[in-house]
């Protein structure tokens, strides 16, 4: 079966003119014609690829150009994308894509649009700039690092986070409202300017966070087990207030 690959062409971006990669490819591997087609930058950039559905399983696309690309709903578990471009990129769907296990470390995902995705099983975003990137609903639990993770006005309301590592994360002016922060580790994360709405921080450690404010932590969602840092221990909200 052919998977197609194109270029998306002028007029409505959900609607790409598609071209079996084979045929333009000598049969070469997908993840072969993605690396060649975009690891050298070109004085006009590349038009869009549609990678929609494609199984990239363990694929190595380190350091690939994949600015706008249509990766919704592809298989992506395992792949190696460490240092590649995803700005703008579509990598959500009704399902999500799955990128259970990827290797994304110092990926560029700037508003790249992750609704839904799975990236759990240890994914590795280290370093990832996530700049206003699209993460609502997303699945970042069960290990996934984002140590050191850039998500500046990321929009990730409802995601679940619990067990992530965020050291050192940046979450300021981040849409974090309802998101599942349980057993997340928040050391020197910041939080500045960040909606935390109903966000849930119930046995949640936030003693070494930074930024926060009285104000987020009583619009959250806390218990007794939910660690404030020094400088909010007299705005501790009893657990009634939450009731």
């Amino acid at each position: 079966m052919l998977v197609a690959v194109a270029a998306l062409a002028g007029g409505q971006p959900n609607t790409p003119a598609l071209q079996p990669y084979s045929a333009q490819t000598n049969y070469m591997s997908l993840a072969g014609y993605v690396r060649q087609r975009t690891r050298t930058q070109q004085p006009v950039p590349l038009p869009a690829l549609n990678l929609r559905g494609a199984n990239l399983k363990g694929a190595d696309l380190r350091g690939t150009h994949l600015e706008g690309a249509w990766l919704d709903k592809a298989v992506l578990s395992d792949v190696h994308l460490e240092g590649a471009n995803l700005t703008g990129a579509h990598l959500e769907g009704v399902w999500g894509t799955d990128l259970r296990g990827a290797h994304l470390a110092h990926a560029i995902l700037v508003s790249a649009h992750l609704d839904g995705a799975l990236l759990t099983r240890g994914a590795d975003l280290t370093g990832a700039d996530l700049t206003d990137a699209e993460l609502e609903g997303a699945y970042l639990t069960g290990g996934t690092c984002l140590n050191n993770a850039n998500l500046i006005g990321a929009h990730l309301a409802g995601a679940e986070l619990g067990g992530a590592d965020l050291t050192e994360a940046r979450l300021e002016r981040a849409d974090l409202q309802g998101v599942v922060f349980t057993g997340a580790c928040l050391t020197g994360a910041g939080f500045g300017g960040a909606n935390l709405t109903h966000a849930d921080l119930r046995g949640t450690d936030l003693s070494a966070a930074l930024g926060l404010t009285s104000q987020q932590i009583k619009s959250a969602e806390t218990d007794p087990a939910t660690l404030l840092p020094p400088y909010l221990k007299l705005t501790r909200i009893p657990v009634e207030a939450n009731n």
